[in-house]
Parts: C-alpha cells; sequence; structure tokens
C-alpha cells in the first residue's frame, strides 16, 4: 500500500471545514439570488447618472435622470415576518415616469423546520425584474405620491443548515405592484413609506408546505437619491 502523501490529511480537513462553513454558504446563496436582477440595472445606472447629478431643479427640465432607492420590506415569507432587502435603479423620463429594474433578497435564511431526512431546513428567496413607475399628482413638490409594478422572475430554495446542501430549488414568477409616498429632505434626497402585494406563480417543484405561500402584502422604508 502506497503511502499518503505528508499533508493530505491536513489539506482534506480544511478542504472539509471550507466547504461547510455556514458564513461562506449564506454569501455564496445570496450571490445567486442576484443573477435574477437583471443587467439593465446596472446599464441605466452608468448611463444616466451624470445628466441626474447635473440638473440644478429635479424633474424641471423633462432631462432623463437616475433614480437610486434602497431600503427593507417586511413580509410573509415561510409563514413568518421577515425581512426583505431591496434596491432600485431607473431611468426618469420628463418628471412623472421612471424606467428601471431591481429586485429584493431575504435579509436572512429563515428556518423552516425539518423532516426525518433533514431535520434542519432553511428557506431562501430572492426575485428581480424590470420595473415602471409614475409620479402624481404633483411631481417635484416636498411629499410625492408613486405608483410602481416590478415584474420579473426569483428563485426559491431549501437548503440542508447542517451541511450547506441545496434540498430543492424551484424557480417563480413574480408580479408586485406598489404605492410610495415620499417626503423631500433636500432637492436630491427623500425617504419613503411603501406598501406592495407580490403575486408569485409556478413554484410546483419544492416542499410547499415548508416553503408556504410567497405571495403576500409587505411594508417597507426606503432612501432614494435623484429627480422625479
Amino acid at each position: 500500500m502506497g503511502r499518503i502523501p505528508a499533508g493530505a490529511d491536513s489539506f482534506e480537513r480544511r478542504s472539509t471545514t471550507h466547504a461547510t462553513d455556514p458564513g461562506r454558504r449564506e454569501g455564496e446563496r445570496r450571490l445567486k439570488y442576484f443573477r435574477f436582477v437583471p443587467a439593465v440595472i446596472l446599464a441605466a445606472h452608468g448611463a444616466a447618472a451624470t445628466p441626474a447629478f447635473a440638473q440644478d431643479v429635479p424633474g424641471s427640465d423633462g432631462e432623463a435622470g437616475a433614480l437610486l432607492e434602497s431600503g427593507v420590506r417586511f413580509t410573509s415569507v415561510g409563514e413568518r415576518t421577515e425581512p426583505l432587502l431591496v434596491g432600485f435603479v431607473m431611468l426618469t423620463i420628463g418628471s412623472r415616469v421612471a424606467l428601471g429594474g431591481g429586485g429584493a433578497i431575504l435579509a436572512r435564511s429563515v428556518d423552516v423546520g425539518g423532516d426525518p431526512i433533514y431535520p434542519d431546513r432553511r428557506l431562501g428567496f430572492g426575485y428581480g425584474g424590470l420595473t415602471a413607475e409614475v409620479v402624481g399628482p404633483s411631481p417635484g413638490s416636498v411629499v410625492d405620491l408613486g405608483l410602481r409594478v416590478l415584474v420579473g422572475a426569483g428563485n426559491v430554495d431549501l437548503t440542508d443548515n447542517a451541511t450547506g446542501t441545496r434540498i430543492e430549488s424551484d424557480n417563480v414568477f413574480v408580479v408586485e405592484p406598489e404605492v410610495l409616498v415620499r417626503r423631500r429632505l433636500t432637492s436630491w434626497l427623500r425617504v419613503s413609506v411603501s406598501s406592495s402585494f407580490r403575486f408569485t406563480s409556478g413554484v410546483d417543484r419544492i416542499d410547499t408546505d415548508a416553503v408556504g405561500n410567497l405571495e403576500s402584502f409587505a411594508v417597507g422604508l426606503g432612501l432614494s437619491i435623484g429627480p422625479l
């Protein structure tokens, strides 16, 4: 029998530890979902950032500009109320319309219990898509109302928390209308509160008892920079 090369055993132990490190698994899980956020978001950001911040009065001359928004929503996922991290990049057209894209991802995986084979399962969920928004009735005022809709896709999966093994996974179609109320702090900075409802379809290849109903109301807080 041949001898095992020196250091092989320690290398195997390091590889095993590395593969099952919870922090690394969580990071890889989050990065996986961002493939559903359309690349057009980044393209719109790069193309529109310069003209947006060159304007003196937001929305006053009808020029295009970039509207950047991030925030958190609280919604029901896996039969529990959980936080979603959200982000949008949109190109404003005139003073009342914005087109672009955005997405959302669970801030943490959700414990959905186990079964005889996998006693500790975690639920992951994220989605992204194209967005359109209309602002009225008084764009550029101190307080304004926005109506936005997202149409896109996402992914939901179940993983074994002990090993990081993906047990089941399925793609999902998402439509999410949203109502926003924004309060202007400066000429380019606003805070917002929002209410939305997430419609989903196509979840049929995963344990629906564990996932629960992905359709849900959500309320959120946000911060936006740009015209409109």
